[in-house]
C-alpha cells in the first residue's frame, strides 16, 4: 500500500489551519501591540517582519487547497500593507516603516516558494517509497 500525500495532507488540514490561525493572532498582537518589541540586534524588526510573512504563506500552502490558497496568499499582502498603516495610524509609540513592508512583502513569496518545494519533495519521496502495512489478525 502506498502513502498518498494528497490524503495525508487532507487529513492533517485541520491541524495546519488551527496553527495558520495561532500565527495570524500572535502576527496581529505583535503587530497592533501598543510597545514594539525589544530590538535584539540591529534590523531586528526587519527579520521578524520577513520570518512571520514566510511562516504564514508557508503553512498556508499545507492548510487550504489551490483555488482557496491564493486567495489568501493575496490577502497575505494586503494584511501586510494594513499592519504598517495601522502601526502609523493608531499606535502613537509606534510608526510605520517601508522597510519592514517590503521585508514582509519579501517573504510571502519566498515562504511560498519553500513550502511548494517541500510538498513537491515530499509526493516525490512518497512515490519511490512504498510502505507495505503488515497484515494483523483480527483475533475478534
Amino acid at each position: 500500500m502506498k502513502l498518498n500525500l494528497q490524503d495525508t495532507s487532507e487529513r492533517h488540514q485541520g491541524k495546519w489551519r488551527l496553527l495558520l490561525f495561532l500565527m495570524l493572532l500572535i502576527c496581529l498582537y505583535a503587530g497592533l501591540r501598543p510597545n514594539p518589541i525589544p530590538q535584539l540586534f540591529r534590523n531586528f524588526d526587519l527579520v521578524l517582519h520577513f520570518a512571520a510573512c514566510a511562516g504564514v504563506a508557508y503553512v498556508t500552502v499545507f492548510a487550504f487547497r489551490p483555488p482557496l490558497r491564493h486567495w489568501i496568499i493575496a490577502a497575505l499582502f494586503i494584511a501586510a500593507i494594513f499592519i504598517e498603516m495601522a502601526q502609523g495610524a493608531l499606535l502613537s509609540r509606534r510608526a510605520a516603516s517601508t522597510a519592514d513592508f517590503f521585508a514582509g512583502i519579501a517573504g510571502i513569496p519566498i515562504g511560498w516558494w519553500l513550502a511548494r518545494e517541500v510538498r513537491r519533495r515530499l509526493r516525490r519521496w512518497c512515490k519511490q517509497k512504498s510502505w507495505q502495512v503488515p497484515r494483523t489478525r483480527n483475533h475478534w
